[in-house]
């Protein structure tokens, strides 16, 4: 059945639909994009879509919560229909005072046609109910379908996929083989103290068994509730992990600035004893004090000039400096005075020592300038040593402290687990010789026994033979409805990875189970609980298109802010895969959603646009057609501008 959505209409209620139409086309549209800002009406439309397409009845709050202000006392809501080709309508007409809301359907060529009370759409529609969900589709949905504990992501399989119907018809042949049995006891009346016996014996079973089932329906629940636990207490262990890189990061920049530092005391205490060493670096006046001395020695032209060494010399030559001749007596005389004079190791000492001052002169660094950078250099080496010591006794209170207690919580969750898995073995082991099993406190023998109890009364009826054959029926549904849902699910979990691999091409997020809620793995993690919104609606609609896609029903596909929660790459990818799995879609988006989504669709001629919005000063809704009134409309994080 092929079912589409032409357009809609409304009267008196919220937002713009105080009065208002909507028509999606002639010919139908593909994809049809609504622009409207937020607090205009879009849940309120979403809202009404699934109770249009649903029939689901509606609460005087509810009914209460669509009307447009205090002031009006009635409402109207009409949803135009093409199914299969032929023209549908149901209408919704609101009594305020009352708070009570009727349904109309019309139809043509159905009957003699035309407008009749109720919600008289083709069964196979009214049979949809909360599946409409899946196809009017919210954030609700999205995050309950991976949510642990949760039953939609099957629900809406057996749904779509009508496995209920097997359900249904098992119940048909249960309560035949009921009626039959009471038709029985009814001709037994004569034996009724002989009936009443087997019969509470049969009873007694069937509520010991049933208080059995609930025992393991709750302790199914602890381990998914400790497992849960315990799987988000180990997220924690690899949080801390993640946080011991980051102290190994600090740590390792910490011991590169001591390690600077200590470079840089060692060179600054090395000038700081060169400095020292030298006696004019030590002091400014000091310094004035011996630059006036080799100022004189070089005036004098010490020690040269005063030479002993240069007598000695002297003396030994026939002639002086002066040109005068140098004898015996003189020659003497001069060798006498000379020990007047300096010495040549002497001379040396004077002379390094002139050498010494004029290189001081050269010299810029000062023992008190060095001294203060070495002080400087110390004093970050001590801090950063400081800082080290803080970062490790940080770290090894939070390891006491946060690890300590992650453990000791892991522990006791899973000594925890373990007794009540061992509880859930007990109950269920279906080795009847196990020590201490009685059908009083283990599933199989008590079915076993409710079988027997159940054969024994039916006998007693005459109606064994009939209990017996719907019994085989029933169970040859359980079988078929079981590997059905398996194999769906097998397919549906596939065809939404391979949408994964498209939607989230640089992430590795998969669906690695079905049951009752997605169950969602990475490379690194084996049951991923925590996803970001954009994360958690891609897997939405990558399930969604995996779901709806091979299903016994063409239904278009409604979506509020389809992209809002993505950045941009992820919703040009979304927008490019998503659209082209539906016959129809139709996408209310805000006006920060036409980049990176809404731009996909600007090339194709098979695209209406619409861009609602209400004028704050008069109320009054304005819908305005075509590309270029939603290029050109702006509103602040969705708000009417």
């Amino acid at each position: 059945m092929k079912v589409e959505i032409t357009g809609w209409k409304a009267k008196n209620l919220r937002g713009y639909l105080r009065d208002v139409e909507i028509n999606l086309g002639s010919p139908q549209k593909r994809w049809s994009l609504i622009q409207m800002p937020n607090g205009t009406g879009k849940t309120t439309t979403m809202s009404l879509l699934r109770v249009a397409m649903s029939g689901m009845e509606l609460a005087p709050d509810q009914i209460k919560n669509y009307k447009a202000d205090d002031l009006v006392e009635e409402g109207f809501f009409e949803l135009s229909l093409m199914i299969d080709g032929a023209p549908w309508r149901v209408e919704l007409e609101f009594d305020f005072r009352r708070q009570t809301c009727e349904f109309f359907t019309t139809s043509i060529g159905k009957g003699s046609g035309g407008r009749s009370p109720g919600f008289d759409l083709p069964t196979e529609l009214t049979q949809l109910g909360s599946l409409t969900d899946l196809f009017i589709f919210d954030g609700e949905l999205a995050s309950a379908i991976i949510t642990i504990g949760k039953t939609q992501a099957d629900q809406a399989i057996r749904g779509l996929y009508r496995l209920d119907h097997l359900t249904e018809l098992k119940q048909q042949a249960q309560h035949y083989a009921k009626t039959r049995q009471q038709a029985a006891t009814v001709s037994k009346a004569a034996s009724k103290g002989y009936l009443e016996r087997y019969e509470a014996e049969y009873k007694e079973a069937l509520q010991v068994l049933d208080t059995l089932k609930k025992k393991e329906k709750s302790y199914k629940f602890d381990i998914e509730k400790y497992d849960k636990q315990i799987k988000n207490i180990q997220n924690k262990i690899e949080n801390d992990d993640a946080a011991d890189e980051k102290f190994k990061r600090e740590k390792d920049s910490i011991k590169k600035v001591i390690a600077t530092q200590k470079q840089r005391v060692s060179d600054y205490t090395l000038r700081s004893i060169k400095c020292f060493r030298l006696p004019p670096l030590f002091h400014d006046t000091l310094r004035k004090r011996l630059n006036e001395l080799g100022g004189t020695l070089q005036e004098l032209k010490l020690p040269r000039t005063t030479s002993r060494e240069f007598f000695k010399h002297l003396a030994k030559q026939e002639q002086c400096i002066c040109d005068r001749e140098i004898g015996k007596i003189e020659a003497q005389a001069i060798r006498n005075n000379a020990e007047d004079y300096l010495g040549e190791d002497q001379i040396v000492v004077i002379n390094h020592m002139k050498d010494a001052l004029a290189k001081s002169e050269k010299e810029t660094e000062r023992f008190d300038e060095i001294s203060t950078l070495l002080q400087n250099a110390q004093s970050s080496l001590k801090e950063a040593i400081q800082k080290e010591n803080k970062l490790d006794k940080q770290k090894d209170l939070e390891d006491n402290n946060n690890r300590a207690a992650l453990k000791v919580d892991l522990q006791k969750i899973q000594r925890q687990s373990i007794l009540v898995e061992d509880s859930l073995y007990k109950l269920l082991d279906s080795d009847t010789g196990s020590m201490g099993r009685t059908w009083k406190n283990n599933i199989p023998l008590c079915m076993e026994e409710v079988d027997n109890r159940e054969n024994l009364y039916n006998t007693v009826l005459g109606t064994f033979e009939i209990s017996q054959k719907v019994l085989l029926f029933c169970k040859l549904i359980d079988k078929v409805e079981q590997a059905s849902l398996k194999s769906l699910r097998s397919r549906i979990r596939k065809t939404t990875n391979d949408y994964l691999d498209k939607i989230l091409p640089n992430e590795a997020l998969r669906v690695s189970s079905i049951d009752g809620s997605l169950r969602l793995t990475t490379n690194q993690i084996t049951e991923k609980i925590a996803v970001s919104e954009g994360q958690k609606l891609a897997v939405s609609y990558a399930f969604l298109t995996a779901l709806l896609h091979n299903a016994p029903h063409e239904l278009p596909f409604i979506v509020d802010s389809p992209a809002v929660s993505l950045d941009t790459e992820l919703r040009r990818t979304v927008s490019s895969l998503i659209p082209d799995l539906f016959d129809q879609m139709i996408m209310f988006v805000i006006s920060s959603e036409r980049e990176g989504f809404a731009e996909f669709f600007y090339t194709s001629d098979d695209v209406r646009y619409a861009t609602i919005s209400i004028d704050r000063l008069t109320g009054n809704t304005s819908v305005k057609d075509g590309i270029e009134a939603f290029q050109t409309f702006h509103s602040i994080d969705g708000e009417v501008l």
